[in-house]
């Protein structure tokens, strides 16, 4: 009879301990960083399982001892050091560099400045020369450029979107772009470390330096790329961009062949620049 009860009271307990605990992720043999539906992220060890207990809190525990899984193991509450914080919003800071390929299409309009053929001034350009006759060239220019930045802004925690403000600078330019930047959860991969996304970018350019606030270029793009989640605070991400970049027409001025400089009509350009590029958040939990 002792025996009897002895079974019914273990039973019991076995019965009670497996309606008081309930595994939302089982175990497995790498460290993982799990996100829950309130946009909060878990780091769980290898071998560690996450618990929701009978009063609806969550735990961690170490399930999986020498490779065998241990029912008796410990609880350790979720602590704020190994939590994410649960604020959608996030401050960050960060730093980009890209290499790239620009595209520069110019096209120059000249006034006509004397009346007879043999007495056109010509004019150096961009290493093109062309008459002030009153007529209309177009030429092209490749270059190659590298360019990093200082960049900042706010995640959404939540969504993995990201609104950045950034300072770009290379040797022909400097820029202040504002760029958007939607993450795809449903399609993150790696242990939903690896989010990929895609970037729209605006921008003003300064060909002085950003110092002399009269902005000559405007340009906007996109991409797509991915962010790697590699701790609570550290992000890597990278991509490919497509900017647009105009500078609108402006007075033309260029050298004499013969020395000394003149205004010579008027200058469009277009640019497009394609880049690659990586870089690195800090996020302020």
């Amino acid at each position: 009879m002792r025996l009897k009860f002895a079974a019914i009271a273990a039973l019991l307990l076995a019965c009670a301990d497996l309606f008081a605990i309930e595994v939302l992720v089982a175990p497995a043999d790498r460290d993982r960083l799990i996100k829950t539906r309130d946009g909060r992220q878990i780091r769980l060890n290898a071998g560690s399982e996450l618990i929701r207990t009978d009063d609806g809190r969550l735990a961690v525990r170490r399930a999986l001892t020498n490779g065998e899984r241990n029912p008796n193991a410990p609880l350790e509450p979720i602590k704020p050091s190994a939590e994410v914080s649960a604020d959608r919003w996030i401050w960050f800071a960060g730093a980009e560099g890209a290499v790239g390929s620009v595209d520069r299409d110019y096209k120059i309009k000249t006034n006509e400045h004397n009346k007879s053929a043999t007495e056109y001034e010509t004019i150096d350009y961009e290493g093109h020369r062309f008459k002030t006759d009153g007529g209309s060239s177009k030429f092209s220019k490749d270059e190659s450029v590298t360019t990093f930045a200082v960049v900042g802004g706010l995640k959404d925690d939540q969504e993995q979107n990201y609104y950045q403000l950034g300072f770009y600078t290379n040797d022909n330019i400097d820029e202040i772009a504002f760029s958007a930047q939607f993450g795809f959860v449903s399609i993150a991969f790696y242990d939903e470390r690896i989010i990929p996304y895609a970037r729209l970018t605006v921008g003003a350019g300064f060909e002085d330096g950003i110092d002399s606030l009269d902005s000559d270029s405007f340009a906007f793009g996109g991409g797509v790329g991915a962010t790697y989640i590699f701790s609570p605070n550290v992000e890597f991400y990278g991509g490919l961009e497509y900017l647009l970049r105009n500078f609108g027409s402006a007075s033309g001025e260029a050298t004499k062949t013969g020395g000394g400089s003149m205004t010579y009509g008027s200058l469009k350009r277009e640019e497009t620049e394609t880049r690659f590029y990586i870089g690195a958040r800090y996020l302020f939990r």
